[in-house]
């Protein structure tokens, strides 16, 4: 189809991975959304107060994987890697949700 949205399942640099949300990163979505609840009903009321609870994000996944499947978004987990300046050995990770919309 021309003019088809496509983005890869994975994508991973030495500082930076992400991939598709997969039942794996359930526990790891409610934590981040508990986590950043507060900022995140400002800018995403409905889905900071739409998780609360294991069974909402199973349907939030199922609803991203079917907009993944029709191309309409994409929602992609990653992990920031950061490193120390002095020796480039991993000084921290951050975990964190990102969104691509057609």
């Amino acid at each position: 189809m021309p003019g088809e949205v496509t983005f890869p399942e994975l994508v991973a640099t030495e500082r930076l991975t992400m991939h598709r949300y997969n039942s794996v990163d359930a526990a790891g979505l409610l934590e981040l959304v508990h986590r950043n609840r507060a900022s995140l009903i400002q800018n995403f009321s409905q889905m900071a107060k739409g998780l609360s609870q294991g069974e909402d994000v199973k349907s939030f996944r199922e609803e991203k994987a079917e907009q993944w499947e029709t191309r309409r978004a994409f929602l992609l987990r990653y992990l920031a890697q950061s490193f120390k300046a002095t020796n480039r050995t991993a000084s921290s990770k951050k975990y964190c949700m990102g969104c691509a919309v057609r």
